[in-house]
Parts: structure tokens; sequence; C-alpha cells
């Protein structure tokens, strides 16, 4: 039903899958049910007004949350500016434009450089990014944006994970290295050792903690990559 409720989501000609009730589903569209449903166990959408998310690929959390949220105020996406030509031109087609009205793109380059004008931002998503990025670049985000929030939501890979253990044995490592060093959970687990993957769990629920003035509301492992994690922050009040 929630499926159902965020509209097109057959643009670009995604690989789909049919359900019993006749919805094709694809994997992208259903991570933001999962991620939704997530969140809407653990906190009120009544209260949460305005959405950052720092780096939202294509668009498809904001496309959920607009249309599972109608009385959200304002949506910001800070990405590269090559990835906002994609999500902007991609939520301008799936969404109506009352909807859209309610997006706002920052170009990330600009961010240092530039005086923008934010709202008191209720809910700070990040998804499958952070570990791409450098710490310095992570802990700018940290400083500029999450720490003031009300609510973090992360959902990031717990580890890295030597190519050979998927069964790419041809891969020169020499050449990964910057990205063994991407992110804030950089240790090298074995990803199907249910036990290495609970102590990377603890770990990295830690090392995306914003500061001693938030506490974890919950979290739990994503069902079809255990080695992703999703945890809900929230700032404890009177910090």
């Amino acid at each position: 039903e929630r499926y159902a409720r965020i509209g097109s989501t057959s643009l670009g000609n995604p690989v789909t899958l049919m359900a019993s009730s006749g919805q094709a589903i694809n994997l992208d569209h259903f991570f933001s049910i999962e991620e939704f449903s997530f969140l809407d166990a653990h906190l009120d959408f009544a209260g949460i007004g305005h959405v950052l998310e720092i780096g939202a690929g294509f668009g498809r959390t904001a496309q959920a949350l607009v249309k599972l949220v109608p009385d959200l105020g304002s949506y910001t996406i800070v990405d590269l500016p090559e990835v906002l030509q994609l999500s902007s031109g991609y939520l301008g087609q799936v969404l109506e434009k009352d909807e859209f009205a309610k997006l706002r793109f920052v170009d990330a380059l600009s961010l240092a450089k530039q005086q923008f004008e934010f709202p008191d931002f209720d809910l700070v998503i990040n998804i499958d990014s952070f570990q791409e990025m450098p710490r310095q670049t992570i802990e700018y985000y940290f400083r500029r944006f999450i720490d003031a929030s009300r609510f973090f939501f992360s959902k990031n890979a717990i580890g890295k994970y030597k190519p050979e253990s998927v069964g790419l044995h041809d891969v020169d490592e020499a050449k990964l290295l910057d990205v063994f060093s991407l992110g804030l959970s950089t240790d090298v687990i074995d990803i199907f050792d249910p036990q290495a993957l609970s102590r990377a769990r603890e770990k990295h629920v830690q090392q995306y903690l914003p500061n001693a003035g938030f506490k974890v509301v919950a979290q739990e492992p994503l069902g079809i990559f255990p080695y992703y994690h999703n945890v809900l922050y929230k700032r404890i009040e009177g910090q």
C-alpha cells in the first residue's frame, strides 16, 4: 500500500519483480519503503517539518517522503552538481508541482563558499554515501547540519570487505586503497560472519553518533544486506 502511494516508479525502466498483488516493484523504491517504515515506527512524522538529505542519488528517498508525509514543509538535498541534475530532473517528472516546490537543491561544492539560509532541520538523512566520503567531509556535515538537528538517520555500511570475499579475484587492491580509507567505519570485516557483523555494528553505531547530546533511538540491520545498518539518533531534550 505504501509502495503504491509513492507514485511512478518506472522512470528509467528499472528491473522489477511482480508482486502477487500485481504491483511491479523495483529494489530501489522498495528500499525507500523499508527506510520510511523504520522511521515511521520510531519517530512522529507529525513533528517533522524540515528534512535535509545529504547525498540523495536520483531522489528515491525524497520522492517517498514527500509522497508519504504530505505535511512536510521542505526537503533540502545537498549533493554534487552532476547528481543534482539527475535528482532534480527525475523528481520534476515524478512529483506534482506543489510537491516539487517543497524541494531545494544545494550544490555541495558551494556550501563552504557561499552563505545559505537554512531552516532548523528536524531530520537529517544520509543513506549509503558517507562511506564514500573522506572523514573531514563527513565531519564538516556533522558540524554544519547534523549536530544542530533533532534527528539523524544513517544507513551505511558497517565496514569494508575484500573483493575476493565476494568472488572478485582479479582486482588490483592497490587501486582500492582510497576506498578502504573512506567513511567512518573502515575496519575490514568478514561480511558473512554473523559474529564479526555484530561486533562491527556496535562500533559503527558509536562512530556515527553525532555527539554526547544525542542518543540512539532505534537500530536494525538491513534485511537483504546485513552489513548495512539503519540507525536513528535523537537529540536529548535540553542538550
